[in-house]
């Protein structure tokens, strides 16, 4: 497994927050998570997306399910950023 780097974890955040911000107004599917990650110039490959989301499982931030054909992803807690931190490492 990848060492998780300063990087990847701020970057783990703010697709987390991506996340929550999506989820309000509507479902957080893979493709709509990258869409809006390239926008904002969060991430712009799906590997790295992936990898990210599944760290974020992993530690209970977020889970996945199937919508279909697609995988919506969803925050199972609301943190705050230090919190966050203490989960992740």
């Amino acid at each position: 497994m990848r060492r998780k780097t300063r990087d990847v974890i701020q970057k783990a955040y703010q697709i987390y927050e991506l996340i929550l911000e999506i989820s309000k107004k509507r479902l957080a599917t893979t493709n709509l998570i990258l869409e809006e990650a390239t926008k904002k110039k969060i991430l712009d490959d799906y590997g790295n997306l992936y990898y990210i989301l599944r760290i974020l499982e992993k530690k209970g931030l977020v889970e996945s399910s199937k919508w279909g054909r697609k995988l919506v992803w969803e925050a199972t807690k609301v943190v705050n950023h230090e919190k966050f931190n203490e989960i992740i490492l």
